[in-house]
């Protein structure tokens, strides 16, 4: 008997394990999980019953524990002059960022963006390579400004332009614009199909409380195993209580946090 119709033999009696294949959770999800890296790749066995067996811990995981292939980009929306507070809110995330994914090996990237032509490129180029994306620069009530517009940019425009429906990777949106939370900019583009959620203020932001919300947000999403809501308010108080919002399919999904 050859090795072929033996690994078959052993699957057609197996009563309990249909297929086994790799995938990515929080590091919370899993019993004394101790590793740098807060996001965990696992190989697990899907059982009859639906749910998922991890093979090293034997946790229980179900298909809502499961993360897509992570990934992080945050891009500074700058113009012709430069603007040293922003640049350097940008590279310091970029860098708390790059700190807290050390041990992880996924993508941790930084862009400068000025109009819809780079932005669309880019995403076009790269979109496959993030499950999160977060956004910092100029917003306003009426969408968020680039160079190469005379107004504002609504979020439905914007979807297209982050690739939103181009991958079957979805996007979870974190907008550090100022007013950006707005329902003008965050309904239609929380509306996208490939998009999870959009976080963003619905206020002006202190961009000196970049690094502590949006690293806050993280450490308590994938360390301190809080729903998405929970780790966006905790996030908020401790980063001067910034008005932050969580839309998710046209809906705001939780007050804002303050």
């Amino acid at each position: 008997m050859n090795d072929d119709s033996v690994q078959i033999e052993i699957v057609e009696n197996d009563e309990e394990f249909v297929s086994s294949e790799w995938r990515h959770v929080r590091g919370c999800s899993l019993p004394d999980y101790d590793s740098y890296c807060p996001i965990a790749s696992v190989e697990v066995y899907k059982q009859l019953d639906g749910s998922y067996l991890e093979s090293m811990t034997n946790a229980t995981l179900q298909e809502s524990d499961f993360l897509p292939t992570p990934g992080f980009v945050v891009i500074y929306l700058g113009g012709i002059e430069r603007e040293h507070t922003l640049e350097t809110a940008a590279s310091a995330l970029h860098n708390s960022l790059t700190s807290l994914f050390a041990a992880c090996d996924m993508q941790v990237d930084r862009e400068r963006i000025r109009t819809t032509v780079e932005l669309s490129g880019f995403m076009k180029e790269y979109r496959s390579n993030y499950s999160d994306v977060v956004l910092i620069g100029h917003g306003s009530t009426d969408g968020i400004q680039f160079l190469d517009r005379q107004g504002p940019m609504g979020g439905a425009e914007l979807s297209g332009l982050l690739g939103a429906d181009s991958s079957e990777n979805p996007i979870n949106i974190i907008s550090l614009c100022c007013h950006s939370g707005c329902a003008k900019l965050a309904q239609s583009l929380s509306e996208s199909k490939n998009v999870t959620n959009v976080i963003a203020p619905n206020d002006a932001f202190d961009v000196r409380w970049a690094v502590h919300f949006v690293t806050g947000y993280f450490l308590h999403l994938y360390i301190s195993d809080l729903n998405v809501s929970d780790a966006v308010e905790h996030a908020a108080k401790i980063s001067g209580n910034q008005p932050m919002c969580i839309w998710r399919d046209g809906k705001l999904t939780h007050e804002c946090a303050t």
